[in-house]
């Protein structure tokens, strides 16, 4: 650390002001929005306050927060309130800088007390809460006035590097599902243009799904199996441990492919692995879910390397690959168009779920091959650019926090031009 920095405690840098506890019947549905926990995350469901309230507890855009009891990594330490006024809920400090501590600075300073505090919380995981007594103690080096502005100014541009990034993500994803939706109900034609209805009614018809291009077949999902669908293996605990991998839910719900880095091992005998091994090219449906989007989710088993089976709570599925691609099935019943089919199919008791059955009468759209392969190398080059930006994305805010160590604790000099090392 540098000479021109020292620790000082956080009460010699802020005041904390905790929020109102207010309860669920002084909620109301006008007046000044309560700002609690889940809004400082970005939710923007809000409840109400319509009665007057003491103005130290009312918060303005940019100022500086604290979560004081939330879940590590996610809801606990500082933030940087952006919109729109409202009053403190309870869990909440307000922050307000003393005299010559910049409140950019400040926001970013905050994060060494938060490490702190969860060093100092029992066990690697979930609530972390610091009494106010004791963050006031925590110190943090502190550098003059001019050098916090610096720090903000220096940190708040990679900020907005990562916000700019996290804006173009979100615009592309909703292209994608767009894209996805002419895809998946125009095609493409021999020069990769899409089809227009409005100006070529002709090479469409009328089908199960709607409107779909004339050249289209469309038939149930079972109309294309290789082989009947087959129901997951149930295995005991006592067999887990060692033995080929076994699918399971958990790796169903991560993306479109299998994520098997995770799978467990399970003893299963050589009948069992004829049945039950999964194949490069099997798409994989989940039977039940604690929820509607997962029930019936479809995933593509991709990249194996192993012997690899799979529990009972799934049902897999093999096409004849020379008429209907996996990756465009796969996409398809991924989509929206793809949920609002299976939706009618659910059946909700304690979770919800789906049959063998339900998942062979889905109706499916088959272009040729050619067109397939078309429709999945757009698909696939929107998905790539995402990625890139997503990696993009992650390599600012691990540089952000490679960063921020360094200038925060001062083994970085800092002046109002440049940094030196």
């Amino acid at each position: 650390m540098h000479s021109d920095f020292e620790n000082r405690p956080v009460s010699s840098l802020c005041n904390l002001l905790n929020g109102i506890a207010f309860k669920p019947e002084q909620w109301s549905d006008f007046g000044i929005p309560i700002i609690r926990i889940q809004n400082l995350n970005g939710s923007t469901d809000f409840n109400f306050f319509n009665k007057p309230v003491p103005y130290t507890y009312i918060i303005n855009p940019d100022t500086v927060l604290f979560s004081w009891s939330g879940n590590r990594g996610t809801s606990f330490g500082p933030y940087w309130w952006k919109v729109p006024r409202g009053v403190l809920n309870q869990h909440i400090f307000k922050v307000t800088p003393k005299p010559s501590v910049h409140p950019r600075w400040l926001f970013y300073g905050l994060d060494i007390a938060r490490q702190k505090a969860e060093q100092a919380a029992h066990g690697g995981s979930g609530l972390v809460h610091v009494r106010r007594v004791d963050l006031l103690k925590y110190e943090i080096p502190t550098p003059p006035l001019p050098k916090q502005r610096r720090i903000a100014e220096i940190l708040d541009t990679i900020d907005e590097a990562i916000q700019k990034t996290e804006v173009l993500i979100a615009k592309l994803k909703a292209m994608k599902q767009g894209l996805l939706h002419d895809l998946l109900t125009r095609g493409l034609d021999e020069n990769g243009k899409l089809r227009d209805p409005q100006v070529h009614p002709e090479q469409f018809k009328d089908s199960q799904l709607g409107n779909a291009p004339r050249s289209w077949r469309v038939q149930k999902l079972q109309s294309f199996y290789d082989e009947p669908s087959v129901n997951g293996l149930y295995k005991p605990k006592k067999y887990y441990g060692h033995g080929p991998l076994m699918i399971h839910m958990p790796q169903m719900f991560r993306g479109l492919i299998i994520d098997s880095s995770d799978a467990a091992r399970v003893e299963v005998n050589s009948a069992e692995i004829d049945r039950y091994r999964l194949r490069n090219g099997d798409l994989v449906f989940a039977r039940r879910s604690l929820n509607l989007e997962g029930a019936g989710r479809c995933a593509l088993v991709n990249d194996l390397t192993e012997t690899t089976t799979f529990e009972s709570s799934i049902i897999r599925v093999r096409i004849r690959q020379e008429e209907l691609l996996p990756e465009f099935v796969n996409y398809f019943l991924n989509s929206a168009i793809g949920f609002k089919l299976r939706l009618p199919l659910l059946r909700q008791v304690a979770v919800s779920g789906v049959s063998s059955g339900d998942i062979a009468s889905i109706p499916i759209p088959c272009p040729s091959v050619s067109e397939q392969e078309r429709i999945i190398k757009v698909i696939e080059a929107h998905g790539s650019r995402i990625r890139n930006e997503e990696q993009y994305r992650d390599k600012l805010k691990l540089q952000k926090k490679g960063l921020m160590h360094d200038l925060l604790t001062g083994k970085v000099r800092v002046n109002t031009k440049e940094i030196d090392s």
